[in-house]
């Protein structure tokens, strides 16, 4: 016959037919091993993005190089018979003074008219586009037929230009526009500058 326990009463454990385990203290957790190389992983990822975010702005602010433009106009094929006799560069990327820009003077045995109408066609043909520039002078045709003296700019993308003018050639004596080491052929009748720039005209 089991006796109840009174309110208040427990009974003591030493009296139970079943051994009772011994208790232990749970044993505190280990600490958490720091990960050195995720840290610097990050550290490294963070300054990477903080050189090379301002090197891309940086290389996007620059204008075309000039083996870019050299690169985009040797692409037009002029005809056989329009002869390159000199080629010059100036300016730098970053535009201190002045952008960079490619001078080219090509000779020909054809009019000044007939030569004009060969190059616009082949820069028609390259995908370049006639387009006044950004400063109009009243009763000026930009885009009109040749004319002595007269200049067009030519565009395919935003960030280049073609500058061109065409001339009867100067009279023996006077082509100084010509290298040294050039001999005009007296066949030639005309000749064009060339000025291949980047940015709007």
């Amino acid at each position: 016959m089991s006796q109840s326990s009174s309110p208040g009463w427990h009974p003591d454990p030493a009296d139970s037919p079943h051994p009772r385990a011994p208790w232990h203290e749970p044993a505190a957790l280990p600490p958490r091993k720091r990960r050195p190389w995720l840290i610097a992983m990050i550290v490294a990822a963070v300054l990477g993005l903080c050189c090379i975010a301002p090197a891309v702005v940086f290389e996007r602010s620059l204008g075309p190089s000039e083996a870019e433009l050299a690169a985009a106009f040797d692409g037009v094929a002029l005809p056989a018979d329009v002869l390159l006799v000199k080629k010059t560069s100036s300016g730098n990327r970053l535009c201190l003074d002045d952008c960079v820009s490619l001078y080219r003077i090509y000779a020909s045995a054809a009019p000044p008219p007939v030569l004009y109408d060969k190059i616009t066609d082949t820069l028609r043909q390259a995908g370049y586009r006639c387009v006044p520039p950004a400063w109009q002078r009243p009763g000026v045709v930009w885009c009109g037929p040749f004319e002595p003296s007269h200049v067009s700019y030519w565009q395919r993308r935003d960030d280049q230009h073609i500058m061109l003018a065409v001339n009867p050639l100067p009279p023996p004596g006077e082509l100084h526009r010509l290298p040294s080491d050039v001999t005009a052929d007296p066949a030639w009748q005309s000749f064009a500058d060339v000025v291949v720039s980047g940015g709007r005209p």
